[in-house]
């Protein structure tokens, strides 16, 4: 079980090092305390709904982003700036009127 390098987690940082030394020729092993990889940042399917864990702002204009993502496989989509609560009736959405006018009777009513 030698290798060059030990990188300890494999959340992004962890496994985006470990990707590079691999490229370089190093022989990597990376380890994680979690019972899955991601660090803190993660999606969870709940009752239909993904739930983002953990806060990672991803912004596709970086350069260096672009060296070591493959952004077209994300399918990056904007997504309306407000949010959805869940209730035992339905769902209320609370939109920013000033980006989403057309959703301003919608967020009116929704309690």
């Amino acid at each position: 079980m030698d290798s060059d390098v030990v990188v300890v987690g494999a959340g992004v940082a962890g496994l985006t090092c470990a990707r590079a030394l691999r490229r370089r020729g190093l022989d990597v092993r990376v380890l994680e305390s979690g019972d899955v990889v991601g660090g803190r940042v993660r999606s969870e399917r709940v009752d239909g709904f993904t739930l983002d864990r953990g806060f990672q702002l991803l912004n596709p204009a970086y350069p260096a982003l672009r060296d070591v993502v493959d952004l077209g496989a994300l399918r990056l989509q904007p997504f309306l700036a407000g949010v959805a609560v869940r209730r035992d009736d339905g769902l209320a959405l609370l939109a920013d009127p000033r980006r989403a006018p057309a959703r301003l009777r919608e967020t009116l009513g929704s309690g």
